[in-house]
């Protein structure tokens, strides 16, 4: 497989280094401990080291960003700017902080190493997880496990690769702070594992499948036929008998799934009525009003106080009834925080990357269209892993123009 980075400013780590950096990318913001606990130094902890990271990182790259962050910097600026509440500035501040560290480490470690890392490590959280799902009902009864509680007084069985809800949910939490987190997670590896191909690479498609099931989060399905049609129509996915497997495996899996009733919850979210089918007439809404509010400022995006507004009232006049819960929509709702300049490039960037991993222009929509639904189902605009998955995009795309450069000019060298 080739390298994204061999040669480009991307330095050599150790191993310890590389798996804490990808630990930390992993849990600063969307793990339980850290994003929901009711203990608020973990919070405070949330925010305060990002910030300790991007100016470390900032020190070591001499203080220096690339033009375009820098204009997607300011143009965030602006957007606070035209802000009017306080908490509108300290997401803003946050952003920026996360488009600092993305912007940067995916410079300096290779894509090929974080993906090999990242994979490891979701393996081994799936495994644990999904082990403690199923046995969760005598976990919960063990005194030696330590409790948590997040900040809505929910509490949980702390085993730092998972959590296990001590009241009646049965349903796979991960160490994140939400199951609808933990699918994205899992959808990320299985785009990566379809990417890297290594051996029994197939293996670790279906547990992270099954274990997305077991999330009981109605986009942790959604994005899987996408994800098995890039990878059927990727670079030599029709000439491996082994892609041709792993799609009549995945819904032979789904269909024995669907048939013993472990998806009922799941199928129930997107069907039946309005009020039975909440969840997906509020990811709908969500959509909708980012776009409206996106509409309305398009430069620099709306405030808080707005897009909350906007929300409740599209959403409200699908269900019926008042709502008062978050945004769901990722990339659209980047674009109505910032505007269209900024929520475009992001997800231009995105894109870039998906073109990167598939190799055909068919697979990259496929793959585009899979993290679009998997961040659709929570408000991931400030997990730190989005924004190092938007710059891989981008410093993928510059490495391979500087190979091709590179190819070019050792051909003229050849020629003369």
């Amino acid at each position: 497989m080739r390298s994204y980075g061999k040669g480009n400013d991307v330095r050599e780590y150790n191993k310890t280094t590389l798996y804490l950096s990808v630990l930390f990318i992993i849990y600063i913001t969307d793990s339980m401990l850290l994003g929901t606990s009711s203990i608020s130094a973990f919070r405070i902890a949330k925010r305060v080291l990002p910030i300790i990271v991007a100016l470390y990182l900032l020190y070591k790259n001499h203080f220096s960003i690339e033009y375009d962050v820098v204009l997607v910097v300011i143009s965030i600026v602006f957007s606070m700017v035209f802000s009017t509440h306080v908490i509108d500035g300290f997401y803003y501040f946050t952003t920026i902080t996360l488009v600092v560290i993305g912007s940067i480490y995916t410079k300096k470690v290779d894509f090929d190493l974080f993906s090999d890392v990242y994979i490891i490590i979701v393996r081994i959280m799936a495994i644990v997880s999904i082990v403690c799902w199923f046995f969760s009902s005598r976990i919960v009864s063990f005194s030696f496990i330590p409790t948590i509680q997040n900040t809505s007084g929910n509490s949980f069985k702390f085993l730092f690769l998972t959590n296990v809800p001590i009241a009646d949910w049965h349903r796979n939490w991960g160490p994140f702070w939400e199951p609808g987190c933990y699918q994205y997670y899992l959808n990320v590896a299985m785009l990566l594992t379809i990417y890297k191909k290594y051996k029994y690479w197939y293996l670790d498609l279906i547990l992270f499948i099954v274990t997305a099931i077991t999330t009981f989060s109605g986009a942790a399905l959604l994005p899987l036929p996408f994800l098995i049609l890039g990878l059927f129509f990727s670079r030599d996915g029709k000439k491996s008998i082994i892609s041709v497997l792993v799609v009549v495996l995945a819904c032979v899996l789904l269909l024995y799934f669907m048939m013993n009733g472990y998806v009922d919850e799941i199928l129930g979210k997107l069907s039946g009525s309005r009020v039975q089918s909440q969840s997906l007439w509020i990811r709908l809404g969500s959509a909708l009003s980012s776009l409206k509010v996106a509409l309305h400022n398009p430069l620099f995006g709306g405030s808080l106080e707005k897009i909350e507004a906007e929300l409740s009232r599209t959403v409200g006049s699908y269900i019926g009834f008042s709502y008062e819960g978050g945004n769901t929509n990722t990339l659209l709702c980047f674009m109505a925080f910032f505007g269209f300049p900024v929520g475009v490039y992001f997800s231009y960037e995105l894109f870039l990357l998906c073109r990167r991993l598939a190799g055909n222009a068919f697979s990259s929509v496929m793959f585009f269209l899979a993290i679009f639904l998997t961040t659709s189902n929570e408000n991931l605009t400030s997990s730190i892993l989005l924004f190092i998955l938007i710059f891989y995009g981008k410093h993928a795309i510059l490495i391979d123009q500087k190979n091709f450069s590179q190819r070019r000019l050792n051909d003229h060298c050849r020629n003369k």
